[in-house]
């Protein structure tokens, strides 16, 4: 066989688990999985907890919670756009750096990558969005802090929100009722 029958293979493998929903796709405004847009909407409508904000002129992004739900971390954004302007967003960039940068030292940086997100990329003028991400679990170190950043696709208004992980570790835990909702556990 030669290179491009393996290449062509590979892609109708991958085609046909996408179509089985084995595999969730990367395409902005992709149709999710039935099961995954309800966990989607039950990250959504749960309750707030630790907000954190960062501002830009006329935009503003609250990081309006942090959830456990079948072994994913789940985060919930909220988008406010107060400008005149439409607000044209490139998605958002997870990755872990370092907390403090030395001279003369390359800056050590870690990219994740989402497995489901819900994010429009435009945001109208005097209206807000909710934005929801999935990411694999992972913790950064003690020197290290997760960073989500957030940009304008042709323009200068940079947001970047910065967690540690004690922050990280106050994560609400999302189960599911024998009804098939999803709930916060009350202790």
């Amino acid at each position: 066989m030669n290179m491009t029958a393996l290449i062509f293979i590979s892609m109708l493998i991958l085609a046909a688990a996408r179509a089985q929903g084995q595999i969730p796709s990367r395409a902005p405004g992709a149709v999710l999985p039935p099961d995954r847009a309800g966990e989607i909407a039950t990250v959504i409508a749960a309750s707030a907890n630790g907000v954190t904000t960062a501002r830009a002129p006329g935009i503003r992004v609250e990081l309006r919670g942090i959830y456990v739900l079948d072994g994913l971390l789940w985060f919930v954004v909220r988008v406010r756009n107060t400008s005149v302007f439409d607000w044209h967003a490139t998605p958002m960039r997870f990755s872990i750096r370092d907390r403090h940068t030395w001279r003369r030292r390359a800056r050590q940086e870690l990219s994740l990558s989402t497995i489901l997100r819900r994010e429009p990329f435009l945001v109208s003028s005097d209206s807000s969005v909710f934005l929801c991400y999935a990411l694999a679990p992972r913790l950064p170190a003690k020197n290290q802090c997760l960073i989500l950043d957030y940009t304008e696709r042709s323009g200068s208004r940079h947001l970047s929100l910065s967690l540690s992980s004690k922050q990280l570790l106050k994560a609400k835990k999302l189960e599911q009722d024998l009804n098939g909702s999803f709930r916060v556990p009350t202790d």
